[in-house]
């Protein structure tokens, strides 16, 4: 994230905080917040932030939210990747049957 993104993210993070019925979050909790977070997009973040809606009874400590964050982009990543490998396998003619049929006519 970017010194940009702060109110927009403490604006997300107030409001999951108002869903958690947590008292008062102040200015330097959310600062603390940002500071553990901001080597993510904020993007990212703010997908976190949504996902502990759902996931998490109690409000998440940034750790929490970092963990959230990671198994997100390495899920986003392996996407990518295996969408990669498809479209290389395509472009290559090969679907993936053909090697599967001549492994077993052997």
């Amino acid at each position: 994230m970017t010194p940009e993104d702060r109110r927009s993210f403490a604006e997300s993070l107030l409001l999951l905080g108002e869903v958690h019925q947590t008292s008062e979050i102040s200015l330097d909790l959310a600062a603390t917040y940002f500071d553990a977070l901001n080597d993510f997009e904020l993007g990212d973040v703010q997908k976190a932030l949504r996902q502990s809606l759902r996931e998490s009874q109690w409000f998440p400590k940034p750790f929490e939210l970092r963990t959230m964050i990671i198994k997100n982009l390495d899920r986003q990543y392996r996407l990518r990747i295996q969408a990669w490998n498809d479209a290389k396998r395509i472009e290559m003619g090969d679907e993936g049957d053909d090697t599967q049929r001549k492994e077993g006519d052997q």
